[in-house]
Formats: structure tokens, sequence, C-alpha cells
């Protein structure tokens, strides 16, 4: 969204796609880079998606059940509901959504009543 200084990569689910996706890179005309990332990241994670947050302004991620900071600009949300098989496994997780304000550099979580 060039008038705007965003550049906004979006990666699907691997499930998806017929081909591993090319590695996200930030545009550096723009004034903010989001990625949105449906996969897990991680040192650990085998198959994952390589990505440094701290080249980012933020990554978004999915996939993920419960609220977790990856980076100072790389966030699992967690999702809106429980939905582990286990009803006690998330019973005490906060559930919610993340808002971000780029020009501030803010990260806010926002609890919403979960069921």
């Amino acid at each position: 969204i060039e008038r705007l200084g965003l550049h906004a990569c979006l990666v699907p689910y691997r499930a998806v796609t017929r081909h591993p996706p090319a590695v996200p890179e930030p545009d550096p005309r723009m004034r903010w880079n989001v990625l949105v990332l449906h996969a897990q990241v991680g040192a650990s994670v085998r198959h994952g998606v390589h990505v440094d947050p701290s080249e980012w302004s933020y990554v978004a991620l999915g996939g993920e059940h419960r609220r977790r900071k990856v980076d100072e600009h790389a966030r699992y949300p967690g999702s809106l509901e429980r939905v582990a098989l286990d009803p006690w496994d998330e019973a005490a997780d906060e559930k919610g959504f993340v808002s971000v304000d780029l020009e501030r550099g803010h990260i806010r979580f926002h609890a919403i009543r979960g069921r």
C-alpha cells in the first residue's frame, strides 16, 4: 500500500500451497513493513519459516492457540476461543486480540471473554 508507506507481505499456511513460499523480505523503500504469517517460527522449528522479526515493523503470527510474544516486533495473539481438546488445557489462558500502532511502535493485547 504504497501511498501509506506500507509494505504488507502475507504468507499463507503451507497446507494451502503447492510449493514452499519464497522467503519474505521487507521493502527498504517503505516506511513500515508488516509480515502476516501462518506458520511456526523460531530456531527449534524444523519445517518453519526463517524470519528475523527485527527486520520488520511488525510480524503478525498465526497457528498457535496460546498467546505468545516471540520478539519485540512479533506476536502470536492466540485463538479467540478455547479450542483445545482438553477443556482444562486452556482454562487459565486469557483470550483476546492484538492491535498495533505502527507510528508509535505500540503493541497492545485486548482481552475478551472466552468461552
